[in-house]
């Protein structure tokens, strides 16, 4: 039996114990990698839990439930739409189980999509032992204070759509026309030039105008309450969250903290901050052509 459709019959089959405590230490690994070599990264993962896979769950399908795991592990190479569906229903069906994505293929847009799908952490590959021993402390960070608060993961409102480097198959579909344009800009107009023309094209700086969509970006993640302030910094493009924090405050007028939940409707007619609209240009024909 391949991979998939072990998992799938989990899925559709496993009846989890909630309120069994003895999973507390287990991890369900679910290795929706393309090829079919074993995982370094499970086995990295099991110097600290105990690892179960779709395959143990089938094997002894008698067992009428089997007792909870305390994480569900979702670990690709590069994605596509049905293993990602995959990883969307375990999250619907399982929202008391904190779900985590380990993927070699990383995007802003599929890191967005993850945290919009409530998906508990995400991280991209390669992991060395030091880092894998800091998200382990982390996940037993979470299990010790989920033991005072029962609160579970919401799966409402969980997005639909896929990122478009998955549902059209390309893993490099997201920059083609992001290179095309730099290429262009690179071949006809000077940095001079550049900033010059996209300032009277935009009202903006060309630095101003990615921190303002930065942000954009990040004040609606920010109404994830499964979503860490940290890893929002890095899905918009940050590589430093303290950078990020500054920027926010200073963009914004607040902290990202201050707008996580609690977050009330009241703070929705500045919720995002508003960018000039563009003026008609024209663009050169020769770039036409190539986009």
């Amino acid at each position: 039996m391949d991979k998939i459709t072990a998992v799938e019959k989990v899925l559709k089959n496993a009846h989890f114990n909630s309120s069994s405590l003895a999973g507390e230490t287990t991890l369900l690994w679910i290795n929706l990698m393309e090829g079919s070599e074993p995982s370094r990264l499970e086995a990295l993962f099991a110097e600290y839990f105990l690892i179960k896979t779709p395959e143990y769950y089938y094997q002894n399908a008698a067992e009428k439930s089997y007792d909870k795991p305390a994480f569900l592990c979702f670990e690709y190479d590069y994605p596509n739409c049905h293993s990602l569906k995959i990883l969307k229903e375990f999250c619907q069906l399982y929202p008391c189980i904190p779900a985590i994505m380990f993927t070699v293929h990383h995007s802003e847009e599929l890191a967005v999509w993850a945290l919009r799908n409530r998906v508990w952490d995400y991280h991209y590959k390669p992991l060395d032992e030091r880092k894998v021993g800091e998200i382990a402390q982390e996940m037993r960070k979470y299990l010790q204070a989920s033991h005072s608060d029962q609160s579970v993961l919401s799966s409402q409102h969980l997005n639909s759509s896929y990122p478009d480097e998955v549902r059209f198959g390309s893993r490099d579909s997201s920059q083609t026309k992001v290179d095309i344009a730099v290429n262009f800009i690179h071949q006809h107009y000077s940095r001079f030039q550049f900033s010059r023309l996209f300032r009277k094209v935009t009202g903006l700086t060309f630095q101003n105008y990615l921190l303002n969509y930065r942000i954009n970006i990040a004040k609606t993640l920010l109404r994830n309450p499964d979503a860490k302030v940290v890893d929002i910094a890095f899905a918009v493009g940050f590589k430093d969250p303290s950078y990020f924090a500054r920027v926010f405050k200073r963009l914004v007028g607040t902290p990202p903290s201050d707008h996580q939940p609690g977050w009330h409707s009241g703070n929705a007619g500045n919720s995002l901050l508003t960018i000039k609209k563009p003026k008609r240009v024209n663009v050169p024909q020769a770039l036409k052509s190539e986009l």
